[in-house]
């Protein structure tokens, strides 16, 4: 397979038996191993005005039918967990995308592992799964056009939105 530059970090993935009600909770997850169940039921994000940083534009480009990430975007992930280890009430929306070649089914799955690399690789650095949100949307959703080979590689990526999460009052 084709490896994004600088290298590439393998990243687990969950078994099939996750859930949105037994993640994070499985008593027989070896150490080290993570899971991530489909949380989106789960994580209810506030309005827009409580956007604390807006849309990470740090897209994680990927090589056409690929979800691995590389080292340049493990170095940044390294350091935004920082920021989210010291800010517990933040909630993590990814965002996978695709250009528009291929099958749509196809390319929506692989948008969501697109995302949920990056998902497994915060949880793997400790980030709680419970604050994390996967999607994936596939082609439906281009930054550039589809009909040249730089539109398409731009679309290909990932894309982090952090949310505050509203006192409760």
């Amino acid at each position: 397979p084709r490896r994004g530059r600088g290298g590439t970090v393998p990243v687990r993935r969950p078994r099939p038996e996750a859930t949105p009600d037994s993640v994070g909770t499985d008593p027989e997850t070896p150490q080290g191993e993570v899971e991530i169940g489909l949380i989106e039921q789960e994580l209810e994000l506030p309005e827009p005005d409580t956007v604390v940083l807006e849309n990470i534009v740090k897209h994680f480009h990927f090589p056409s039918n690929e979800a691995e990430l590389d080292t340049l975007a493990t170095q940044y992930l390294d350091s935004l967990v920082e920021s989210l280890v010291d800010n517990p009430d933040w909630l993590i929306d990814i965002s996978g995308h695709t250009d528009d070649v291929g099958d749509e089914e196809l390319n929506r799955s692989l948008s969501r592992e697109r995302a949920l690399s990056v998902g497994w690789y915060l949880a793997q650095q400790g980030i709680s799964r419970r604050r994390i949100r996967i999607r994936g949307f596939g082609e439906q959703q281009p930054l550039d056009d589809n009909s040249t080979r730089e539109g398409r590689a731009n679309n290909r990526r990932v894309e982090i939105t952090i949310y505050r999460v509203p006192p409760k009052d």
